[in-house]
């Protein structure tokens, strides 16, 4: 026994020696650690050495993980950035606000409130009040995202109520939008009837109020404070030199129901950003979940093929003449072109990982009867659309802005 607890000794110190030649340590106290489990074993040499030999093995593949881990950690990444959607910037432009002037300005940008500013002498005391007051209006303007959770009508209810209470409607105007409300089912139902009843003109205005008001609590915004958001703004101005800008250029925040262009959202936000001297990255131009229902609902044909491609090049080409055209080139750093266009779960017995566009659209019955499909599997836009079909797209972006970054972002690669 003692000669074999010797020859595992020697065999471990053999290890140590080449791995240190290789620029790898090993403790003294590992060695022991070690050489105690295997000391006075029943097992044979052979059986030893194949176990010493599978924990070197995981050993170096920990430490080829750990190597590669610090290396990125020190690289020289050109941009630190912080991710911020459209609530964020409201409450900071409120809350970055030190006088009544910058209030006033800060109320011009931000749709969700309505608020008559008396911009007359006061009190420092009296302008902090005046402050927090707006800034708890703005909060008590969201619906709780849990709330929503449980009943996703609120969300056009509290457009609706928005838009009633907006001034740019008669009272004939609101009766009408009654009688929608409580003869419609769903939200597009809504849509389709409000387009019916009212002029193009009309229309418009009412998509663009309905655009204004962001009625749901983003996670995590109510509970918000005007010290947490003057303290975001100094942390955004001294530790980032990179804002990412979520959702005010998609599709679905650009595109109002009639089919115009409506940029004043994503303007606040490139503006917030351009204040404070910091390169934005946009997320994101082309993402599943953004084909509107009337567009995915399509017969799949060649024909409506041709029309989802030609809707989606517009808005593609307009968005980016828009970056170009009003000073923001320089400000927008880089676009995500494409999201998500894998699937990591395809709830079959196909691969693991599957182009989004060949997944079954397989429907499935919700508790009061009616027929979906999972977010999870739906493909969107590449229900109509191939990978050529998209590059197309890209490539009008491209043509308006020559230099800008474009990148490909799947929270699929994770893992």
């Amino acid at each position: 026994m003692e000669q074999k607890n010797r020859y595992i000794e020697n065999y471990l110190a053999n290890i140590a020696k080449k791995l240190s030649e290789n620029g790898i340590n090993i403790t003294e106290n590992q060695i022991l650690q070690i050489t105690n489990s295997y000391s006075n074993s029943d097992r044979t040499i052979e059986e030893i050495q194949k176990e010493i030999r599978s924990l070197v093995e995981e050993f170096l593949e920990n430490y080829a993980e750990t190597i590669a881990t610090k290396q990125l950690e020190n690289l020289p990444l050109p941009f630190n950035g912080i991710t911020l959607n459209n609530q964020d910037i409201d409450l900071m432009l409120i809350a970055g606000a030190n006088n009544p002037q910058e209030l006033q300005t800060a109320l011009s940008r931000i749709t969700n409130i309505k608020y008559s500013l008396n911009t007359t002498e006061l009190t420092e005391e009296q302008f902090l009040i005046l402050r927090q007051q707006v800034y708890d209006m703005y909060l008590n303007s969201l619906t709780p995202i849990n709330d929503y959770i449980k009943n996703n009508r609120l969300k056009m209810a509290r457009k609706i109520e928005y838009l009633k209470s907006s001034g740019n409607l008669s009272q004939e105007e609101v009766n009408i939008i009654n009688k929608i409300i409580s003869t419609s089912k769903t939200s597009q139902e809504i849509i389709e009837k409000l387009s019916q009843a009212f002029s193009p003109e009309k229309n418009h205005q009412i998509y663009e109020i309905i655009r204004d008001f962001s009625p749901i609590e983003k996670t995590g915004i109510k509970s918000s404070t005007i010290s947490s958001s003057r303290n975001l703004l100094e942390e955004i101005r001294h530790n980032y030199n990179s804002i990412t800008i979520d959702e005010e250029a998609k599709y679905g925040k650009i595109v109002l129901q009639d089919g115009s262009f409506d940029f004043r959202h994503l303007k606040k936000s490139l503006d917030f950003a351009k204040s404070l001297n910091k390169q934005v990255r946009l997320n994101t131009l082309l993402f599943y979940m953004d084909c509107p229902d009337e567009l995915y609902n399509l017969e799949k044909t060649k024909e409506n093929k041709v029309l989802v491609k030609q809707k989606l090049q517009s808005y593609v080409d307009a968005t980016t003449k828009f970056i170009a055209e009003n000073g923001y080139s320089d400000t927008v750093r880089s676009i995500d072109v494409f999201n998500e266009l894998l699937n990591r779960f395809s709830m079959s017995e196909e691969p693991l990982y599957m182009y989004r566009g060949n997944i079954s659209q397989l429907e499935t019955i919700l508790p009061n009867g009616s027929l979906v499909i999972d977010d999870n599997i739906k493909s969107g836009w590449l229900k109509h659309l191939d990978i050529a079909d998209l590059c197309d797209v890209i490539a009008v972006a491209r043509k308006n802005l020559p230099t800008t970054d474009f990148m490909y972002n799947d929270e699929n690669f994770i893992d």
